[in-house]
């Protein structure tokens, strides 16, 4: 079991803006994070914690309602059963991780693993082992296990089940589990089907018992049908086995015209090329290109998994691939293309009402290239992208990407897209999520035609390399951004980072905006024709940032734009922030305080009304455009970076102050991508005047 379960739902979302004192988090979360493990604990619906979330992003289960007055581990402590220390610890229960699975001693010192291997494989690939208790510790159950990139090769021996398609007709090796009935052959019983040949219509049907595991093995199969030429109408779980160095193509009409009577007597149409009412597993490392000219690419009501590193190509009029129940993809090649609808999407829960367990989209390997018509991902629960298998790359771009004249649209910073086939009800996000969004790894590129990364509940990054240009918010979340580490590089917005709280404790970012570049406010973005961070919507809701920690830019366009917007308060408790305003260099609610304990802050702009009250700010003016500006003391470069424009005003906020100079040449330093430099020194350079600061500028908005 490899899920990211976290308990985040809608009716939760609600309860998660109530405040605190303003120097804390003002989010309460249903998951939580504990330093000393690296684990995140969630709680299940009824506030029990319910599991736990590793570091590599995989979870364990805890299996009885737990009531913690704290977590994390207690070194002092020693486990009767075992001399090791614990990963981490609840209420006295200590847990222990090997070869990556979580378990604890029960009473008698046995240990109790809380999650079980869940790897379904055909059994020409399986391998099963049997451990003793006295050997490892583990039950003599049987447990199935392989490798992540196994590969599907086709030796024929001529015992195997084959069906192979040709234009005249079809052959078949076994009557008894495959009926031919017009232009389709129905398959009714578990076991391994090799299908070859080519076909201009056919259909292969699964018709099997509910228990039944079903494999396909495509070896060269060019199918092409009238109606699905894939449809799972009853099975357990079905398998599409992609042989190594397969070449495997399928496309489906742009119509329909036959109904189908499922085993409950309902009646169903087919509605992708690819169509699974039960679980779909795709494996191998084979290609495959499925065309769906009707509806959806792919198309599973229940949980798809795609292993292995396949070559996949979907071209479809609405959804690429679909997954109702969830969809995890650990690795291949990708390339989707769709006309209206999602590139990859998981959405169970959006009517039969909130599933912990499902709605998810989970990406750990693989390389994508993405063009959307609405979405590229999308998930009515969450999104979970980590290197737990390899790195992934995300090339994504919806709509007609991002909008480059961001100031055309007075309320909404442009017109997300081409609005000749965009509405202001359209969804062109690049990665968009209900609950969550957690990025532990990965290279992702969006180009987006509304907000490049969207939640309506949390944004988690802890890693990854992100590059985002975007027609409105490069990163908006309804309720808290939490950025911990990675690099974020943001091109062309309207806003940048933007969440009810802000908190950012490490990472190194570039975010170039034509409005505010940081925002915390009150509100939702879910709609963008009501939408509350923007003028004319509801401001008065508190909002805070929060910097602890890495190295940020930012740049505003010119006009009435914030570096730092925050209608609550600002805490800057570390970190580095260059700011580039073509307005406010920050902009705090009228009830708000800037608060400095520690960090950097060069800010540079028009106007300033967030002076911080302590760290000695200190000011200056007049800053030409691309020349250095530097602080200097005792020879060392405390803090250099060139700006962009033309200034009128400054500010510096260090502890460690000193002298102010512009021009020169700077050598021996560390530069981060964004060009800000630390260390080193300075030379032919110019001292120039410092002032004590002054707030200037209304703010408050």
């Amino acid at each position: 079991m490899n899920k990211l379960n976290i308990v985040f739902g809608v009716g939760i979302i609600a309860g998660l803006y109530a405040c605190s004192d303003s120097s804390t988090s003002s989010v309460q979360e249903v998951c939580d994070y504990d330093s000393n493990s690296g684990y995140y604990f969630c709680k299940d619906a009824d506030g029990n914690y319910s599991y736990a979330i590793l570091p590599d992003g995989s979870t364990q289960e805890i299996p009885t309602p737990i009531f913690p007055d704290s977590l994390g581990t207690d070194s002092t402590s020693v486990d009767l059963c075992t001399d090791a220390l614990p990963v981490f610890s609840l209420n006295g229960i200590h847990y222990y991780s090997e070869n990556e699975s979580t378990f604890y001693y029960d009473e008698n010192c046995t240990p109790v693993y809380l999650v079980e291997s869940d790897i379904p494989l055909s059994s020409s690939n399986e391998i099963l082992v049997t451990s003793s208790s006295s050997e490892q510790g583990l039950s003599s159950e049987q447990t199935t296990i392989s490798s992540s990139s196994a590969a599907v090769i086709f030796n024929p021996n001529g015992n195997e089940r084959t069906i192979t398609f040709s234009n005249s007709g079809v052959e078949i090796n076994d009557t008894n589990c495959v009926e031919i009935y017009e232009s389709t052959a129905k398959i009714l019983c578990a076991g391994d089907y090799y299908l070859s040949g080519e076909s201009s219509n056919f259909q292969i049907m699964v018709m099997a018992a509910d228990t039944d595991k079903v494999y396909l093995y495509f070896n060269n199969l060019n199918l092409k049908s009238s109606d699905a030429p894939i449809y799972v109408q009853n099975a357990d779980k079905v398998f599409l086995m992609l042989i190594d160095g397969t070449n495997n193509f399928l496309a489906d009409a742009s119509s329909r015209s036959a109904t189908y009577t499922k085993a409950d007597g309902s009646q169903d149409t087919t509605i992708a090329c690819i169509y699974a009412k039960d679980d779909l597993t795709i494996k191998g490392n084979g290609s495959l290109e499925v065309k769906g000219n009707y509806n959806n690419g792919i198309h599973c009501s229940n949980d798809i998994k795609i292993k292995d590193s396949p070559n996949l190509v979907v071209a479809a009029q609405n959804h690429g691939i679909k997954g109702k129940g969830s969809v995890e993809i650990e690795g291949g090649k990708f390339t989707i293309n769709t006309t209206e609808g999602d590139a990859i999407k998981s959405d169970e829960g959006e009517s039969e009402g909130y599933n912990a367990e499902k709605g998810y989209v989970q990406i750990t390997g693989g390389e994508f290239t993405i063009i959307a018509g609405d979405d590229g991902i999308q998930a009515y629960n969450y999104v979970f992208i980590a290197d737990s298998n390899s790195t992934p790359t995300l090339e994504i771009k919806t709509g007609n990407g991002a909008s480059t004249n961001s100031n055309s649209n007075s309320q909404f910073g442009g017109s997300f897209g081409n609005s000749s086939t965009t509405t202001d009800t359209t969804s062109l996000k690049g990665i968009k999520a209900d609950s969550l969004i957690l990025i532990n790894a990965g290279n992702i590129n969006l180009n987006s035609a509304d907000d490049a990364i969207h939640s309506n509940g949390t944004i988690r990054i802890n890693g990854g390399d992100i590059t985002i240009a975007a027609t409105d918010d490069a990163i908006h979340a309804d309720v808290l951004f939490n950025l911990n580490d990675g690099k974020i590089q943001v091109t062309t917005c309207y806003e940048g980072f933007e969440a009810y709280e802000l908190q950012i404790s490490g990472g190194e970012t570039s975010v170039s905006a034509s409005d505010d570049a940081w925002n915390a406010a009150g509100g939702s973005d879910n709609n963008s024709s009501n939408d509350s961070f923007r003028p004319g919507g509801n401001s008065t809701s508190s909002g805070i940032i929060n910097l602890s920690g890495g190295y940020h830019h930012v740049k505003t366009g010119s006009g009435d734009t914030d570096g730092f917007d925050s209608n609550g308060d600002i805490n800057i408790t570390g970190g580095v922030l260059v700011i580039e305003a073509g307005g406010n260099i920050i902009d705090k609610g009228d009830n708000g305080n800037v608060n400095y304990t520690s960090g950097i802050l060069l800010g540079m702009g028009k106007q300033n009304e967030g002076v911080p009250s302590n760290g000695n700010p200190t000011c200056f003016s007049n800053l030409s455009a691309n020349t250095r500006f530097s602080v200097v003391k005792n020879s060392s470069v405390l803090s250099t970076f060139i700006p962009s424009q033309t200034y009128s005003t400054g500010i510096y906020v260090n502890s460690n102050s000193g002298s102010f100079y512009t021009g020169g040449n700077y050598s021996g330093g560390t530069e981060t991508f964004f060009g800000y430099g630390e260390n080193g020194s300075i030379s032919n350079a110019t001292q120039i005047n410092s002032s004590t600061c002054s707030t200037s500028g209304m703010g408050g908005r």
